[in-house]
């Protein structure tokens, strides 16, 4: 509506300017013209001249913009998203206007270069992405290939007719192989979860629950770890009882996800402090005193496809598990924050909606 009241103020302006002119051509005209000539009149031919002239300006002054507006969404389609030099010089940053012609349709100039700023982030964000994925193609086809070469190198050795083992080395060979065995079955878990997840296709089984004593179990359970055998792992809550309803198999699985990477990626000896607040809703806090994380991986955590290392570096898992994570809380229609500082620990809030009364 405003660049239409201006295009209508401009012309009706411009209009009388032109009758001004006009009038003052013809003053001007009866002055000069001798008088033995005056029965010839001009003012019509030179009335038309005028006319043609202001067209032919107002035209250019009017289509100008525009021709460059045209210009700049037909390249927006091509999928070029850079601003054009005459409309960058068209602006004028001091007073955020822009410059005459221009500030007739400045509404749809500026709504446009907005839009080509989103599409400048959204093709940055999509390449990202498409590089995160080639890393973890390149990352899940190592994942993969290790286990499966453990499995064939103790299989064949086993299989050898050239040397006879021992009882203890077989059993050996064999936990290695059942070891790396249950790995790869966990990164296929991980691949068709995901998959599932992405495809609603996940239905959830929610049942009335004590959540203290759910969470209490599965705190113990990582306790328990061979892999915590160093570490301090505490639980801590107010609360005799919470109910509320979740799917106790996927929150469960979001749970040890969180638990294990706190004690897989922290030094030995690391604390871990496992917490509940129940108000208006439930509040899980799994606090370390670990290494930390730098702000990329924070700001990265719960990308797909991120794992944080370089390919070439041993990482456990598929870069799925904290993408997994965020999923199955929110399917719980939950949130959940971190926050992680280098040297100085990771604090991870999971946050549910009370379903249910609680005592």
């Amino acid at each position: 509506m405003k660049m239409s009241f201006r295009i209508a103020l401009h012309f009706v302006l411009s209009l009388l300017l032109m009758l001004f002119l006009l009038g003052l051509s013809m003053m001007f005209i009866e002055e000069i013209v001798p008088e033995s000539n005056k029965n010839f009149n001009q003012a019509p031919l030179f009335g038309i001249i005028v006319f043609v002239v202001f067209a032919i300006s107002y035209g250019w002054y009017l289509g100008r913009p525009l021709r460059h507006l045209i210009s700049w969404i037909r390249q927006l389609a091509e999928g070029d998203y850079s601003v054009p030099d005459k409309i960058q010089r068209s602006y004028q940053p001091h007073n955020h206007q822009m410059k005459k012609p221009y500030q007739l349709y400045q509404d749809v100039l500026l709504n446009v270069w907005t839009l080509t700023n989103t599409l400048q982030e959204n093709e940055l964000k999509k390449q990202q992405l498409d590089e995160l994925k080639k890393e973890w193609i390149a990352g899940i086809s190592h994942d993969l290939k290790t286990p499966l070469t453990y499995i064939n190198g103790y299989s064949t050795m086993l299989l050898s007719p050239h040397y006879q083992w021992t009882e203890e080395e077989k059993e050996q060979f064999l936990k290695e192989i059942h070891a790396k065995s249950i790995h790869l079955q966990e990164l296929i878990q991980d691949l068709n979860l995901s998959l599932q997840l992405d495809e609603n296709k996940i239905p959830l089984n929610l049942k009335k629950v004590d959540i203290i004593e759910f969470v209490r179990r599965v705190v113990a359970d990582a306790a328990n770890d061979p892999r915590a055998k160093d570490d301090q792992i505490e639980f801590y809550t107010y609360h005799e009882r919470a109910e509320t309803e979740i799917d106790e198999k996927l929150f469960k699985r979001a749970l040890q996800n969180l638990m294990m990477n706190a004690i897989i990626h922290n030094p030995p000896g690391t604390t871990i402090q496992v917490s509940i607040l129940v108000s208006s809703q439930v509040q899980i806090v799994i606090q370390d005193n670990g290494k930390g994380m730098d702000k990329e991986t924070v700001d990265n955590l719960f990308v797909k496809y991120y794992r944080g290392t370089p390919t070439d570096a041993p990482a456990e898992g598929t870069g799925l598990g904290m993408s997994i994570v965020k999923q199955l809380i929110s399917v719980h229609k939950g949130t959940i924050d971190v926050h992680s500082q280098l040297n100085k620990g990771t604090t991870v809030t999971i946050s549910l909606p009370r379903h249910l009364a609680s005592t």
